[in-house]
């Protein structure tokens, strides 16, 4: 399974995965960074960490995986130290905007039905395969809106225009391999080993890190908060996958 051969797709195979790669990257991309025009970073965090509650509720109904009271507990205590830590760094309520929060929350819904809908792809073709039409029909998706937008705006001669750039060649290859292939073959690769809540859990995981590598990196403070949000965050993820890993033992004997 794990395997870097690209294997020919019919064109029913093309129509299996097309609703998979609509949701992500297309839509999941085009509502997330559509949404952050209307509000900031710490609101669609906070958003954004109820991915692995939509997912457990989504796998319910349509994989029919079923979690236990304790993993849904610990799903539950990862999004919860998220919404903390977010909370504590400063969310002003009085500025809401419903339209990026619809946004933010459409995106949230379109990772969570990937999340569904790869779990049973990813054992139905090669990891590579998959991972490489979603990402094809994501840049096809992006180009085309990005010719209409240019069409409509009178501005068709300006399409190629940031290819010039070259500090824009070097964020499209760090996003368009590092940050969206790479991280969608090893999602896939984890989806097909584990139960979608289990392996959405984890999207609270990379949040935290991104909180920490601001500390580390670009001289942000560090406060306790940001601590009592770790302990929560990766006490949730050791629940939700050690009830998992568990009752796989036990289902095994």
């Amino acid at each position: 399974m794990f395997t870097k051969k690209l294997q020919k797709i019919s064109l029913k195979d093309f129509r299996n995965i097309l609703p998979l790669a609509i949701f992500y990257p297309t839509l999941f991309f085009l509502f997330q960074v559509t949404g952050l025009d209307y509000i900031t970073i710490s609101e669609a965090g906070i958003l954004q960490a109820t991915i692995p509650i939509f997912t457990l509720i989504l796998a319910s109904f349509i994989l029919k995986e079923h979690a236990t009271n304790l993993r849904k507990i610990s799903i539950i205590l990862s999004v919860v130290g998220v919404m903390y830590i977010f909370i504590m760094n400063g969310v002003n309520v009085e500025s809401y905007n419903w339209t990026g929060i619809i946004l933010i929350l459409l995106s949230t819904l379109s990772l969570a039905f990937y999340n569904v809908f790869a779990r049973n792809l990813t054992r139905q073709y090669p990891l590579f395969t998959l991972t490489f039409f979603m990402t094809f029909i994501g840049f096809i998706s992006f180009n085309i809106i990005a010719l209409v937008y240019h069409v409509i705006n009178d501005s068709l001669s300006n399409f190629f225009l940031p290819l010039l750039s070259m500090k824009f060649v070097g964020s499209i290859l760090y996003l368009g391999v590092m940050a969206s292939f790479l991280t969608s073959f090893l999602s896939n690769y984890a989806l097909n080993n584990i139960e979608a809540a289990r392996m959405s859990v984890f999207n609270n995981i990379s949040i935290l890190i991104t909180i920490f590598a601001g500390i580390i990196f670009l001289n942000e403070s560090l406060y306790y908060y940001h601590i009592i949000g770790a302990i929560t965050i990766i006490a949730g993820v050791f629940g939700t996958n050690y009830t998992g890993r568990k009752n796989s033992l036990l289902a095994r004997r």
